[in-house]
């Protein structure tokens, strides 16, 4: 191997991300949450649910190992209800994680 060079993980991330939350920055909403593994990215998704029992069918954007938070662009005043995050890792991921809001869902898909 060569110094410096990348090498890919070959084990799962060791815990979910927990206890993720929403919060809001202007009229937008945010979702933060602790790192079960500060080593895995995090994948974000969401899902017009007002029961959080239905996970995501799209996944948002993910973040850098490390990072606890994620501004979605997303308005108030906007359906989407849901927010979920996941970490990922040597292509294995761990369960959903749901954080949830007050906003008005439609019902579910």
């Amino acid at each position: 191997m060569i110094s410096g060079e990348y090498v890919a993980p070959t084990t799962g991330p060791t815990a979910a991300p927990i206890s993720p939350s929403l919060y809001t920055y202007g009229n937008k909403i945010g979702v933060q949450w602790t790192s079960g593994d500060a080593t895995a990215e995090t994948e974000i998704g969401y899902r017009a649910d007002p029961f959080a029992t239905l996970e995501p069918t799209v996944i948002t954007d993910k973040v850098a190992p490390a990072v606890t938070g994620y501004e979605t662009g997303f308005t108030k005043n906007q359906q989407v209800c849901t927010w979920w995050v996941r970490h990922r890792k040597g292509g294995q991921v761990t369960a959903w994680v749901a954080a949830t809001t007050t906003l008005t869902c439609p019902e579910p898909e």
